[in-house]
């Protein structure tokens, strides 16, 4: 999988996972937000995975029953 060059871990993420789902992924809220945590809790650090996890487990970005 070709994955185009990224700036930060969160824009390498959000490539990554909008392979699957790239109408969701096309703006930068979740890049936004994962940057935010890890200026919270530190860059890589396991907190910002999983919050970043839950919150879109919660479908804080998007209805993934609507992409099906």
């Amino acid at each position: 999988m070709e994955v185009p060059l990224a700036n930060s871990l969160a824009e390498r993420v959000v490539g990554l996972v909008s392979v699957l789902y790239p109408q969701v992924l096309a703006d930068k809220k979740i890049t936004n937000r994962i940057l935010d945590l890890e200026k919270q809790f530190g860059s890589l650090d396991p907190a910002v995975a999983l919050t970043i996890a839950e919150e879109v487990a919660k479908e804080k970005f998007c209805n993934f029953l609507l992409l099906s």
